[in-house]
């Protein structure tokens, strides 16, 4: 990302590939963790797949991203709690992250969220309570998730449309 040409901050689509975050997120001893996306202020979509860092950097500067899609990060262990500082994301896919303990309580203050997916994340064993937050959730996929055990209650989602369980053996 700190490669990217001076015109990058008008950006609306972003892809990453292959762990270049994997460099930001573990820098020598001694150098703070570079703010990565502050150059990145138009983004709107965002893909980050096989990622090889423990975390990503803070995604607070994405002010205006709309779809994120983390996939296929086998390190990656949690998610950054600016997550919830994405007012505008309206959808939100976790997927084949197998060491991804948890959800953070930051994600109940995505106030626009429609569509939440979280799959093949077998170390997850609750949802966060602040997910009922969620007021303008339509769609909600939960796929094989062996280890989840618990699950707010999904009643005050009165916009949810589409609820997928599949794959959750311990759900109560």
């Amino acid at each position: 990302i700190e490669l990217l040409p001076p015109q990058a901050h008008t950006l609306e689509r972003l892809q990453q590939r292959r762990a270049t975050l994997g460099r930001i997120t573990e820098p020598p001893p001694g150098r703070p963790l570079p703010s990565s996306f502050e150059s990145l202020p138009s983004l709107t979509r965002l893909e980050v797949s096989q990622h090889q860092g423990v975390s990503l950097p803070e995604l607070g500067p994405l002010s205006l991203l709309q779809r994120l899609k983390i996939q296929d990060c086998p390190r990656l262990q949690a998610l950054p709690d600016s997550l919830g500082q994405l007012g505008r994301l309206t959808a939100l896919e976790v997927q084949g992250c197998p060491v991804l303990g948890s959800l953070p309580a930051s994600l109940g203050a995505l106030s626009q969220l429609s569509t939440l997916r979280l799959a093949s994340c077998p170390a997850v064993g609750a949802l966060p309570a602040t997910l009922p937050a969620l007021g303008l959730l339509q769609e909600l996929a939960l796929e094989d998730l062996p280890s989840l055990r618990s699950c707010p209650n999904l009643l005050p989602l009165t916009s949810l449309r589409k609820l997928s369980l599949a794959g959750c053996p311990g759900l109560e």
